[in-house]
């Protein structure tokens, strides 16, 4: 699992019932969540680990890093603000 990965496994924790899904590493920046009747999503995120939710194309989630070039990257996001859909 890479960084990014579990950065947004991290928000799914943070954001679904304990238990309720699973998730699942695709490729590099993506991570698969899975519910209990086998439907699922596909997440990812950008520099500023904001969550995108990929069958949409739309930011779901904005970190609460800050949104400029000249921080840390190793700098890891401790909450998200969902936005409305």
């Amino acid at each position: 699992m890479t960084n990014i990965q579990r950065i947004i496994v991290n928000y799914v924790n943070q954001n679904f019932v304990k238990g309720s899904v699973t998730t699942e590493p695709i490729g590099n920046d993506r991570v698969k969540i899975i519910d209990k009747t086998g439907e699922s999503m596909m997440f990812s995120a950008n520099i500023h680990c904001d969550i995108f939710d990929c069958s949409i194309k739309k930011r779901i989630a904005i970190s609460d890093l800050p949104h400029t070039l000249d921080y840390s990257p190793f700098l890891e996001p401790k909450k998200w603000t969902n936005l409305p859909q």
